[in-house]
């Protein structure tokens, strides 16, 4: 949503007219057409439940090459993978199309986040051998293995597990097949097997313009401090929904050898992705807090729920440091940048799209699950985190702001837009 918006933003600077379609919120009256301060934004009951399936909103395909023909768009951006329907909508419309990627979402049909059994890294879709190669390594019987294989090689029966393999397989060729593709890194970008036309780098933020959403810069409020009982630069900052591949427990071991015991530790957000409840317990957050019991660090961690974004930019601007220790395949961590902007240094583990994002001028770029790294890295710099959260922030504004990078973006779309020269204009 903050890309959405910030784009939207953007290009209307630039003069351009923008439609958002995304899904509608009744229970929160937001459906039908609606006018805000960056876009028509069109809520459709077309659209709920994309996150979760997009497969299931292909149905609706000819209502939205009839949404594209009637507000005579000239060029879709299909955002994430829940606008795959659209890739395919364009092309029946006859407007060119650039497939915005943000996540593994149908790269991963698996589920595995592109961890293998063995915890290896994967980079793309896993071929027919690599994802028969898992089942062997998995702790299961002998029995569901071969069970496991045998269901695999056929497209009509599918196992729980692998049932979106064929399905997810074809997904990926129709994401090839757009005209362009955005990834928001480099990582991102090198999942595709398509190559032309295929871009990676990061996202944009706003860090300098305060008329657009989601503004970032330092601001520390003493008041919103002591709600948590914290002080300014006396925590470690890790932000993040609250699951095993995002790796909060190898902070909560990193914080046994940091040698300040004053510095504390605090954990944001919730066990959702899209959640909106303040407490939303999962298996492993209370798998965290069992460890901080365990090593007698409740005094030390701080767990503040879910935040919303003004919060946010609080919590960021205090924190001596953040770390994003994730251990899974995470195509960019918007948490990186975002602190960034508010002035604080950031400590991200290298298979992070946002590692490319850091240096050692401003942060530093980590092994996963690696705790004596982070704790190295704070015990030897903790004098230094003021400074290169000032460089930080210079470094997102000199590269990663909406002023700055947004010309990326339309630089893409124009090229698309040039290269399909025929573009075909509809009237009611």
């Amino acid at each position: 949503m903050q890309f959405i918006i910030g784009m939207a933003e953007y290009l209307k600077l630039k003069g351009y007219k923008v439609f958002v379609y995304t899904c509608s919120y009744r229970e929160s009256n937001l459906f039908g057409e609606v006018e805000r301060p960056e876009a028509t934004v069109n809520y459709s009951d077309f659209m709920v439940g994309s996150m979760s399936d997009p497969f299931a909103v292909t149905k609706y395909i000819s209502e939205f090459v009839k949404y594209i023909r009637e507000k005579k768009i000239d060029l879709v951006f299909a955002n994430n993978h829940n606008s795959l329907a659209w890739i395919k909508a364009s092309k029946k419309a006859g407007v060119p199309v650039v497939y915005g990627c943000h996540g593994v979402g149908l790269m991963d049909p698996l589920k595995r986040r592109f961890l293998m059994p063995n915890d290896e890294l994967c980079y793309g879709f896993p071929s027919i051998k690599e994802a028969s190669r898992w089942f062997w390594m998995e702790n299961r019987s002998l029995m569901k293995k071969l069970l496991g294989f045998l269901l695999f090689f056929s497209p009509f029966i599918r196992s729980t597990k692998v049932r979106n393999y064929w399905q997810y397989k074809e997904a990926v060729a129709i994401l090839n097949s757009a005209d362009a593709r955005y990834g928001n890194s480099a990582i991102t970008a090198k999942l595709f097997s398509n190559k032309k036309n295929t871009f990676g780098f990061p996202l944009a933020i706003n860090a300098s313009n305060q008329m657009m959403s989601n503004h970032y810069y330092p601001l520390v409020d003493d008041d919103f401090l002591k709600k948590f009982n914290l002080k300014n630069k006396s925590y470690i900052l890790c932000p993040g929904r609250l699951n095993y591949i995002k790796g909060q427990e190898y902070m909560i071991k990193a914080l046994l050898s940091i040698k300040n015991k004053n510095l504390k530790l605090v954990f944001t957000g919730n066990a959702a992705l899209f959640g909106d409840k303040f407490e939303q317990m999962s298996a492993y957050e209370n798998r965290i807090r069992d460890l901080t019991k365990e090593y007698n660090l409740s005094d030390r961690i701080v767990f503040t729920g879910l935040l919303d974004f003004g919060d946010m930019r609080k919590i960021y601007s205090s924190a001596l440091v953040t770390v994003i220790p994730s251990v899974w395949l995470e195509t960019f961590g918007y948490v990186t940048i975002e602190s960034m902007a508010c002035g604080t240094s950031a400590i991200v583990t290298s298979n992070c799209g946002s590692a490319e994002c850091v240096s050692r001028e401003d942060g530093f770029i980590i092994d996963r699950k690696n705790e004596k790294q982070i704790s190295d890295i704070i015990n030897d710099n903790e004098s230094r985190f003021v400074d290169l959260g000032e460089r930080a922030r210079k470094k997102v504004l000199d590269n990663y702001d909406w002023s700055v990078s947004g010309d990326k973006y339309l630089d893409i779309f124009t090229k698309v837009y040039s290269e399909r020269k025929s573009v075909k204009v509809y009237s009611n």
